[in-house]
């Protein structure tokens, strides 16, 4: 049987890249002189996948060094200990944190020295008082516990949270002493509104100085216009009476007069049969047979069982002794039509038919298959 050999796509020339026309899906092609091998992706294009050996000495973490592995001893991590080493320098979002530590430890042991120095440490004194303004040198007032509270005496008529820079423009908090908290903006020549809570009152809510939202004893007051998720905008005026809201498609909500013909309003009689009389006054005239539904003790009667004649009812049978007699005759401008036999189903009604046709004081049955 003979030798039966798998030639691969090869270069030993450095920088080579094999073409999409000469790869198919599946197949690689390696060039040795790199340590790459190359294969094509599912987006036809050329993916590679390097075989280089890891950069510099153990425990040095590995970084990309324009496309190779790179090393340095600076940076080392030590797995038994899990210990991460970094070198003289090491800056976090351009801060040199070193530097920074230097810094606040200086600080501290000159605080500490002055403190001494004084004739007690400043943890013994409980009322320490400053002869000046306090430097903070770009360091923070952290209070650590469960609960930490800053507390200004009487004496205070306004207090003021600011943060100025150095063209004398920023923002302060400024909590009054009329019981209100007030976020600013300071311009260097003025204040502009932006939040204010006014205690046992409203929070007003600014846009460029101008009050736009104010909570109310009742619900909230707008300025300006009200746009709901960017989709649509309400009126800023009311509209006349008996106007709805009509979108124009576009997003504008705007007062206008209903159109496309007037609601149904209903006309009812009743009355109680005597044994006798097949014709009633129903003291209306309805627009049809096919406005009107009738029923006899709650049942509704089918149109052959009446006939309607201007505002007459006449029923085919004599409504017997005491039997309630009820017509109830909707009137609209709409125009009705009429539903041939077998072309509405019981599965063509709502869930709720029942539902509404009870409250009008009627109960209909619908046959089921």
């Amino acid at each position: 049987m003979a030798n039966t050999r798998i030639q691969l796509h090869s270069s030993g020339t450095s920088t080579n890249q094999p073409s999409l026309g000469v790869l198919a899906n599946g197949e690689i092609a390696i060039n040795f002189a790199d340590g790459i091998i190359y294969y094509k992706t599912d987006a036809n294009a050329l993916g590679e996948i390097k075989t280089t050996t890891p950069s510099g000495l153990d425990t040095e973490i590995q970084f990309n060094d324009g496309g190779d592995f790179g090393a340095n001893s600076g940076l080392t991590f030590t797995k038994g200990t899990g210990t991460l080493a970094v070198g003289t320098s090491l800056t976090v979002n351009s801060v040199d944190i070193p530097g920074r530590l230097d810094s606040a430890y200086g600080h501290a042991n000159a605080a500490f020295t002055a403190a001494n120095n004084a004739g007690g440490e400043v943890v013994d004194d409980t009322t320490p008082q400053l002869g000046g303004n306090l430097d903070l040198n770009g360091n923070d007032i952290q209070l650590d516990g469960t609960a930490a509270f800053i507390d200004f005496l009487s004496g205070f008529e306004n207090i003021r949270i600011r943060n100025t820079n150095t063209s004398g423009s920023g923002n302060f908090i400024n909590i009054e002493s009329v019981g209100a908290v007030q976020l600013r903006h300071w311009t260097g020549s003025g204040t502009e509104n932006m939040l204010i809570a006014n205690g046992d009152g409203s929070v007003d809510i600014y846009y460029n100085n101008s009050k736009k939202l104010e909570t109310t004893s009742s619900g909230i007051q707008t300025t300006g216009t009200l746009n709901i998720n960017g989709a649509y905008a309400f009126p800023t005026t009311d509209g006349s009476a008996n106007q709805i809201l009509k979108t124009d498609g576009n997003g504008a909500l705007t007062f206008a007069d209903e159109s496309g013909g007037t609601p149904f309003t209903f006309n009812e009689y009743t009355g109680t049969g005597n044994n006798s009389d097949t014709t009633f006054a129903l003291g209306f005239t309805p627009n049809s047979d096919l406005t009107c539904i009738v029923t006899l003790d709650g049942i509704v009667q089918p149109d052959s069982a009446y006939n309607i004649s201007g505002s007459n009812i006449t029923f085919t049978a004599t409504p017997e002794q005491d039997v309630n007699i009820r017509v109830l005759s909707m009137a609209s401008a709409a125009t009705l039509v009429q539903v041939g036999d077998g072309t509405v189903f019981a599965n063509s009604f709502a869930q709720s038919a029942n539902t509404h046709i009870e409250e009008i004081g009627i109960r209909m049955s619908i046959a089921m298959g």
